[in-house]
């Protein structure tokens, strides 16, 4: 990422109560705008953070099944890491067939 006059834009679950296609607008809002600013997201939708083309992820774990008091991270990392891909299809709706499909389309 380029050095961004803006400051980050935070944002929290931006599909919640979403139709498919405004989901589609707001991944297609995502791509134009990481090239003029950082975005910072939260979300339970893998195929948000594949679709949307996100350059690092996270996401979290709980120490005790069932206890959400224990949470932390459970991994981080760019797409083209093995363990990163794995965790993603792992909870993205159509699985790995489906993220093949984006990573064919968009060369990752």
């Amino acid at each position: 990422m380029t050095d961004c006059p803006a400051p980050p834009l935070i944002v929290d679950q931006p599909e919640e109560d979403l139709d498919n296609n405004v989901f589609q607008e707001i991944v297609e809002l995502f791509w134009s705008a990481k090239h003029k600013l950082q975005i910072i997201f939260a979300s339970h939708n893998a195929n948000l953070v594949i679709n949307g083309d996100a350059d690092l992820m996270a996401w979290c774990t709980y120490r005790t099944i069932g206890d959400q008091s224990g949470s932390k991270i459970g991994g981080e990392g760019a797409m083209d890491v093995p363990a990163i891909r794995k965790a993603v299809t792992d909870v993205m709706e159509g699985g790995e067939a489906a993220f093949n499909l984006r990573r064919q389309k968009y060369s990752f």
